[in-house]
């Protein structure tokens, strides 16, 4: 019940802006929206990064695991 709840009212923001959405993409003030939500989105994103890091009790070994991960995964991206 709950993922309806969640789930639900995007999935009506979405079939209801469908049919409009090449006209709104052309309106300035919805590209500056648009702009404005995906920089708020990134700043919460990256404002919870460094809580969960602040929060991790970091040791040597843990340190050099999350480094080593960090590594691998932009070397092979």
């Amino acid at each position: 019940m709950g993922t309806l709840g969640i789930f639900t009212p995007s999935l009506f923001v979405v079939l209801l802006t469908v049919p409009y959405f090449d006209r709104l993409r052309q309106s300035l003030f919805f590209r500056r929206a648009v702009r404005g939500v995906l920089a708020t989105f990134v700043g919460l994103l990256l404002a919870v990064a460094v809580n969960f890091a602040l929060v991790i009790s970091w040791t040597i070994p843990t340190g050099i695991l999350a480094l080593q991960r960090h590594l691998v995964h932009y070397a092979t991206a």
